[in-house]
């Protein structure tokens, strides 16, 4: 963890719009041994939990930062001891003192951005979705793949020490066969049709916003799915409000479903021939779940449709034992982006162009699932 604040520097390469200071000192240089030195571009919400989450891993180091806006990008930095400010992406790419980027930029533009990234030779990590159709998506991988240069799109929840664990449960048959899987993903947005999630430009849409979590997911503990289809009823601006989608696999089906009109229980559940397991909402930040072997209770849960009342079972769970239910606890601080940061961090470093557990094809097959669901009139 950082104890001190570093002066911004405003000095030694000065280019235009744009400036960074120098990070060859002894000091520092001894300070980024070994670590891998990200840039981040965006200086949002989620660009804040990606500071602060750096500063809970040993592998990496944020030392950057870039934003149009000279301000923002100040006062982020000296907000989270960064030294270098930037506020043009090129300038950025040019330094010699970047060793990855991470695009914390609306989805509209992670193509035009990861593109230049790659030609720059830059590794790069691009905030969920990684662009705002499949044909973009190919494109970024196909530039990834002609430069050698590595590409991932921000999935952190695959890599939260719940879900590797339930995978490992899954992998060993600790539920028997699955015979179904239910995600729900819903956070009451009130309508603005200049935000994000509503906008078309922005590449708004609760489909794009939310629902690649569940189908990422999905697709991390089930494989690719046989088949798929979906319907979406749409916002005044023309995106998606909500939508449902269900993926067909050999014996069962995985029942999705996303939204900005209602604020959701948010689990996961996945069903099997002798058990279930139930993933804390909201699943996409899973600290923990249950595996249950208890007809009530998992009926009880498979009820749980408000949060309340999803909350409420899990509060009772977790004071009074019950036969045939088993709490599973991962907790970790901070907001748990640092477990991809790590994990991106050494692919880097290991030479490849994408990370084993958030392979290309997935993102791909997201954006395909996506894009097959909106080809639907709205309903």
């Amino acid at each position: 963890m950082r104890t001190t604040k570093p002066e911004l520097c405003v000095g030694e390469f000065v280019k235009p719009l744009g400036i960074f200071c120098r990070l060859d000192g002894k000091g520092v240089a001894k300070q980024m041994a070994n670590r891998m030195r990200w840039g981040l571009v965006g200086t949002g919400t989620i660009a804040h939990d990606f500071a602060r989450d750096m500063e809970r891993t040993s592998g990496a180091e944020l030392v950057a930062v870039c934003s149009r806006d000279r301000i923002r990008a100040t006062e982020f930095a000296r907000h989270h001891g960064v030294v270098g400010v930037f506020t043009e992406l090129d300038a950025m790419l040019a330094t010699g003192a970047i060793d990855a980027l991470y695009l914390a930029t609306p989805s509209a533009v992670h193509r035009e951005q990861a593109i230049a990234a790659l030609i720059a030779g830059k590794p790069v990590l691009v905030e969920k979705p990684l662009s705002v159709n499949a044909q973009q998506a190919r494109e970024m991988v196909r530039m990834a793949q002609k430069h050698s240069v590595f590409l991932m799109e921000a999935l952190w929840t695959r890599y939260l020490p719940a879900i590797s664990a339930i995978r490992a449960l899954l992998d060993a048959g600790t539920i028997g066969t699955i015979t179904g899987f239910e995600a729900n993903l819903a956070f009451r947005q009130k309508y603005d049709r200049s935000n994000r999630f509503f906008s078309p430009e922005l590449g708004g849409g609760s489909l794009l916003d939310l629902g690649v979590y569940p189908l990422s997911l999905a697709l991390y503990l089930l494989g690719q799915p046989l088949a798929s289809r979906g319907n979406w009823r749409a916002a005044p601006s023309g995106v998606d409000r909500l939508a449902r989608v269900t993926l067909f696999y050999r014996g069962y089906q995985a029942l999705l479903s996303c939204g900005f009109d209602r604020n959701g229980a948010n689990l996961c559940i996945i069903r099997g021939s002798s058990g279930m397991i139930v993933i804390d909402g909201p699943f996409l930040q899973a600290k923990g779940f249950f595996v249950i072997r208890n007809t009530m209770i998992a009926r009880l849960f498979a009820a749980a449709s408000n949060p309340l009342a999803a909350r409420l079972l899990r509060k009772l769970l977790l004071k009074i034992p019950v036969r045939g239910v088993e709490r599973h606890s991962h907790d970790f601080p901070g907001n748990g982006l640092q477990f991809e940061i790590e994990a991106a961090s050494t692919a880097i470093r290991d030479g490849r162009t994408e990370e084993p557990l958030m392979a290309h094809e997935h993102s791909i097959a997201v954006q395909d699932i996506i894009q097959s669901v909106l080809a639907n009139r709205p309903v």
